[in-house]
């Protein structure tokens, strides 16, 4: 048996808040919070580090290209896998020359976003047209080009040690849950400037290098420091996390080889996030922690573990929660791994996997993923699936589960 497939969805957009801060520590200017650019480094971090850690570090520099292109008087379509740069007597005119601090107005790896929010990601380019994907039909309109291709800042200055600004009330640092999105903030100080500088970009990272950068911004004004003044950058990556359902929460069918077994007749089954909260790991008011554990909406989460129960209580609401190792048996996976991840996909496959002689029961109702703590994925069950009908595991037979957790970014 194998392959029931469920997602489990994350939506990702962050901004930036500067300030300057004098020797007294005092805060001299203050800019409004703007919106960042999440870049394609930075979403290929997800499988192997927690949210927590992708914003662990701050840089600022003085680099000027910019982080979107706009068509201008200009428009495109797309045909199937092809899309097509239609000119206009302003705008833009080619895809291929230096734009905006950029060698090419469109690279491999781009993001075009077009006026009616369609996506497509760039996968090679050519004179006025260009390969993507997925593929699609979009009629001819005006366009954004996202430069989700750049690695790092452009003129790196500085970057920060993961040391953050904290205080207890949470202004600097902490997180908060509104509905289903979990608002991780950081705030960091620069060194103090022992000369005059003007900074234009600034971004957060899990490293001190560039190839560590996860989002970066062009300031929409310039911020000047003088000697003895210093910046400080406060970053808040928003997470929204899916399915979030009433229960019994959302139906689907399992293909599974092998079931359903008589007297069954169906795979059909209910599926919802659980637990309280979004399940992402939290950021401390005051310092450097965070936790992890139990925390299944993250993809690079190794505190977890998956299960099936022969508890056949229907999922509950999101936010909330059942115990699958009460009223029936929960039987913890053998092993729980995750396939190689292929870049650009912003997807991860996990496969539980449960032995000949695991699990060999006639009544499975429910199957999910929960944290491993003491063993007990059935207790801290984070995300659930439960059968319309019982499903069958004998002793001749092993039973694998994949699940599956998407990402995305909202493009600004």
């Amino acid at each position: 048996m194998n392959n029931v497939k469920a997602e489990i969805g994350q939506s990702l957009s962050g901004r930036y808040k500067l300030f300057v801060i004098d020797q007294q520590e005092q805060v001299v200017s203050e800019l409004p919070w703007q919106k960042n650019l999440i870049l394609n480094q930075g979403m290929d971090q997800i499988p192997t580090i927690l949210y927590a850690d992708v914003m662990s570090y701050g840089f600022v520099g003085t680099g000027t290209r910019t982080n979107n292109i706009s068509s201008g008087n200009s428009s495109g379509s797309v045909a199937s896998s092809v899309f097509t740069l239609v000119t206009g007597s302003t705008g833009l005119q080619n895809l291929t020359s230096s734009n905006s601090g950029h060698s090419s107005a469109l690279s491999v790896g781009d993001m075009i976003k077009f006026n009616d929010l369609s996506e497509v990601r760039v996968l090679a380019v050519s004179g006025i047209s260009a390969s993507i994907t997925p593929t699609s039909t979009i009629s001819v309109q005006p366009f954004t080009i996202y430069k989700t291709s750049q690695t790092g800042l452009q003129s790196l200055v500085h970057s920060t040690n993961n040391m953050f600004v904290g205080n207890s009330d949470g202004t600097y640092c902490g997180t908060t849950i509104v509905g289903n999105v979990q608002k991780n903030k950081r705030t960091w100080d620069f060194v103090y400037e022992t000369a005059s500088i003007v900074f234009t970009e600034v971004g957060v990272g899990s490293g001190t290098s560039n190839a560590n950068v996860f989002s970066r911004v062009l300031l929409p004004q310039t911020q000047s420091i003088l000697a003895g003044q210093k910046l400080r950058l406060m970053y808040e990556l928003d997470i929204a996390v899916y399915p979030t359902g009433s229960s019994p929460g959302y139906p689907a069918t399992a293909s599974v080889s092998g079931w359903p077994v008589s007297p069954s007749t169906d795979t059909g089954f209910f599926y919802n996030l659980q637990l309280g909260g979004p399940t992402i790991g939290w950021v401390s008011v005051v310092d450097d922690t965070g936790g992890s554990d139990g925390r299944v909406c993250e993809p690079a989460a190794t505190t977890m573990g998956a299960f099936v129960s022969t508890n056949s209580q229907s999922c509950a609401n999101y936010n909330s929660g059942v115990n699958r190792e009460i009223n029936g048996v929960s039987y913890a996976a053998d092993t729980f791994t995750q396939d190689a991840y292929v870049p650009l996909s912003f997807t991860a496959y996990k496969t539980a996997t449960f032995a000949v002689a695991n699990a060999n029961v006639n009544n499975i109702r429910c199957i999910g993923v929960g944290s491993s703590f003491n063993g007990h994925q059935g207790f801290y069950c984070g995300f659930a699936c439960v059968f319309n009908q019982p499903q069958t595991k004998s002793n001749i037979q092993t039973l694998s589960l994949t699940y599956v957790w998407n990402w995305g970014r909202t493009l600004s």
